[in-house]
């Protein structure tokens, strides 16, 4: 009875902590990839837990010249849900032209589609945020500012207009404008020449994102190759090593909040779960300034983004999309059940750590033992050749906050040329459940704790006493240990 109050005041201690760390709030959306429709984009967000719909509107589209806004408002805002709309604009630019979409957008190309959306939503009367130039810093789309014909003065230029027509549903409060640049901008830097437009655009918009990928194997930049001493693990990041720097970058030059517009991780180098366990951590301690994460869980074909592999970036069943759903609001709850938390039914993020021990053992200069065996009468004298060995394999389950928990079972030996040492001639079996704070992999970083509810059986290979039973223990109890170790595989 101590032993289960004390686990317990152990585990009520755990939920404390957890509250005491629990994040700000924070609004989570869910990307449409192009591969779906509205329906299944809908029931997708309804499985991870989210009622945001970050859409992708294509200004030139014939069904949005033709009916501005009116499968935004019919398929999502009329039901209920927040909209981000990212603008598309992707007219067709004559080859003889020179110049950039952004350009082509200050001298009012796109004028009659902008104020057209525009009075839509004035007519709708609810509100939505307005993403234009999606990646605006970037190369790989026409209005980025490293794409031919663009600048960073044109790219101030072009978000100015685009706001003032957007002047009068803004003054409404129905549009937020938020302006989204990628964590490494077109020239492989980080915002390299911030200063040449983030400050400008800071007076006009309401908010900037980050776009932010942990990309780790999806592409020969992303995985060591054949020639390198770098392993897997070096090419897999956090989402607090990728979005981080852009936004100290970026904070540099604003106040305004700084949000997440799309992000995920490949799942090759690691945990999925653990990796966005994390991120929401790294967000509630380290990025105060960030209001929307929008996750993007499509599909992308090889080459679509300089891609060898086909990428997942979601999660492939309705089991892992429950799985994610439980933890998104177990850590917005501050994971008040901590034991209710979906890892229990986690079991396709499982890992199977084993490990195995041995040691043969022989003192020269040991000192005679002469008291005497209480079963043979014969003296103990000395420990004499002696082999130590088990072999133990888990099943563990990521809890989330660095905790795993599963069960072990392992088989174990202790033989000895003494046959009067009977504790060092036996074998045994063993079965338990844990839970266990990681050790760090990272380099030499030490610390880690376990509680373990466990049941062995001893069988001795030699005479024993007459209190085991056919030379058998049985031995069951709770055990609990501090784990000291490193990591030096990098």
């Amino acid at each position: 009875m101590i032993k289960l109050t004390l686990l317990g005041l152990m585990l009520s201690a755990l939920s404390l902590s957890v509250f005491a760390n629990e994040p700000p709030s924070v609004n989570f959306c869910l990307a449409k990839d192009k591969h779906w429709d509205s329906t299944k984009h809908k029931s997708l967000m309804s499985e991870y837990g989210v009622n945001c719909a970050t859409l992708y509107y294509s200004l030139a589209s014939k069904e949005n010249n033709q009916a501005p806004y009116v499968w935004v408002d019919k398929k999502y805002i009329s039901e209920g849900y927040k909209v981000i709309l990212t603008l598309i604009f992707n007219k067709e630019i004559p080859k003889s032209v020179s110049q950039g979409v952004l350009r082509e957008v200050i001298e009012g190309a796109y004028d009659t589609d902008l104020q057209a959306l525009a009075d839509a939503i004035v007519k709708s009367g609810k509100p939505v945020v307005i993403r234009p130039f999606h990646e605006l810093d970037g190369s790989w789309h026409p209005w980025g500012i490293y794409a031919k014909g663009n600048s960073p003065e044109l790219a101030v230029a072009a978000v100015d207009h685009v706001v003032t027509i957007f002047r009068e549903a803004k003054q409404k409060g129905l549009v937020t404008i938020e302006i989204n640049f990628n964590r490494r901008d077109g020239e492989g830097k980080v915002l390299g020449e911030a200063d040449r437009y983030v400050p400008a655009l800071s007076n006009v918009v309401d908010a900037f994102s980050i776009s932010s990928y942990n990309r780790c194997g999806t592409a020969k930049n992303y995985r060591p190759q054949a020639d390198s001493d770098q392993t897997l693990n070096d090419f897999n990041h956090s989402f607090a090593d990728e979005f981080g720097p852009a936004y100290e970058r970026l904070s540099t030059f604003t106040d305004k909040p700084i949000n997440v517009a799309e992000t995920s991780t490949s799942g090759v180098c690691g945990n999925r779960l653990k990796w966005f366990t994390e991120m929401f951590t790294d967000i509630s301690q380290q990025f105060p300034k960030v209001q929307t994460v929008t996750f993007f869980f499509g599909e992308v074909a090889v080459g679509e983004v300089s891609n060898d592999v086909p990428i997942q970036w979601g999660f492939d069943s309705p089991e892992k999309r429950r799985v994610f759903n439980n933890v998104l609001t177990n850590q917005k709850l501050g994971a008040e059940l901590l034991f209710e938390q979906s890892s229990f039914v986690n079991n396709w993020e499982v890992r199977y750590p084993w490990n195995v021990y041995g040691q043969l053992s022989d003192y020269y200069h040991e000192t005679n033992n002469a008291s005497r065996n209480e079963v043979t009468g014969e003296e103990f004298g000395k420990d004499e050749l002696v082999f130590r060995g088990s072999f133990t394999q888990k099943a563990l389950f990521y809890l989330g906050y660095d905790v795993e928990i599963g069960p072990a079972i392992w088989v174990g030996t202790v033989q000895s040329t003494n046959d009067n040492m009977w504790w060092n001639n036996q074998f045994s079996t063993g079965i338990s459940i844990g839970i266990y704070q990681g050790l760090s992999s990272e380099n030499i970083k030490w610390g880690g704790w376990s509680v373990e509810v466990f049941t062995e059986q001893r069988t001795y290979t030699a005479s024993s006493p007459d209190r085991f039973t056919d030379g058998t223990d049985i031995r069951s109890g709770i055990r609990a240990g501090l784990n000291f170790g490193g990591d030096w595989s990098n």
